[in-house]
């Protein structure tokens, strides 16, 4: 699957998590002096000089350039018309990355037309550097990134469910802040069909319709925290989930013949599915 096909998959679930308002700190009143404008030195050189250019990404042909500039680090990360061309810690969904590699070692390299447009493809060696700075980050030249951590962000969780993904957006700007791997088992589609949010805001979870497994992540920085099967070895369609309004469980459905609910003790760490209870199903009278 390319990562074309991906993008119309995105829409599977969506969740806003309301909270106060993001900020970009003290970028927004940076002058054009400010070095913490600026790409790394390594990034810069490449950028700078076979990117920004006249007729291409700059601040003065970047609107028939897809809305696209990159004239320094700030105006990059507000990405183009499409939204972030840069995506922290993932290079292959990164169009920046992906419009201009040529190299499949690299990574992903299936988007066209090729950057930079009718002139000499970026080298191996300058490809990784930008592999590299991405994955790394994408940091400025101050070290500062692109989505300080921020408690109070507000953030729109999207479930790739046949890749088994979860992309987080800042939801301001509608920029796309990460793009992970979620699930446990290998070797099956596991299908992240729901994402709930905790009462305090705290934790996210996300049931998986093809396993038994609940996840739950942190919101502040949306790493991952701990997991339970509910399943206790039988397959099913787990795929829904609720949380009780104190936050101290979580109830979750098994679609299958099978037909169970998994209650789920919140308050351990890691979680635990301590009771899994037979759905009675009741005959429907018809007068």
């Amino acid at each position: 699957m390319d990562i074309k096909e991906l993008k119309h998959l995105l829409p599977a679930t969506l969740l806003c998590l309301s909270l106060t308002s993001c900020t970009w700190d003290k970028m927004d009143d940076a002058s054009e002096d400010d070095p913490c404008l600026k790409y790394p030195p390594a990034v810069e050189a490449i950028i700078t000089t076979k990117c920004a250019t006249a007729g291409c990404h700059n601040s003065i042909s970047n609107s028939a350039s897809s809305g696209l500039d990159l004239t320094n680090w700030k105006t990059m990360r507000e990405g183009n018309d499409a939204g972030a061309v840069v995506i922290p810690g993932n290079a292959d969904y990164s169009t920046l990355f992906s419009f201009s590699n040529t190299f499949s070692d690299l990574g992903f390299s299936g988007n066209e037309p090729k950057m930079p447009y009718e002139r000499a493809a970026l080298s191996h060696d300058e490809m990784q550097t930008i592999k590299d700075w991405i994955m790394g980050g994408a940091k400025n030249a101050c070290g500062e990134d692109m989505f300080p951590q921020d408690d109070n962000r507000k953030k729109i969780y999207v479930s790739n469910q046949a890749c088994d993904q979860v992309v987080v957006l800042d939801q301001e700007t509608r920029l796309i802040m990460k793009w992970f791997d979620v699930g446990d088992v290998s070797g099956i589609t596991e299908a992240p069909h729901m994402i709930k949010v905790t009462p305090d805001k705290k934790y996210f979870l996300i049931a998986f319709f093809s396993s038994g497994v609940i996840q739950r992540y942190r919101t502040s920085d949306d790493s991952f925290v701990d997991q339970v099967d509910c399943s206790n070895g039988i397959s099913g369609q787990w795929g829904t989930l609720t949380i009780t309004p104190d936050g101290k469980r979580a109830y979750s459905v098994d679609w299958s013949a099978a037909g169970r609910i998994a209650v789920i003790n919140l308050e351990n760490f890691p979680m635990t599915s301590f009771t899994s209870l037979p759905i009675t199903l009741w005959p429907i009278r018809m007068e």
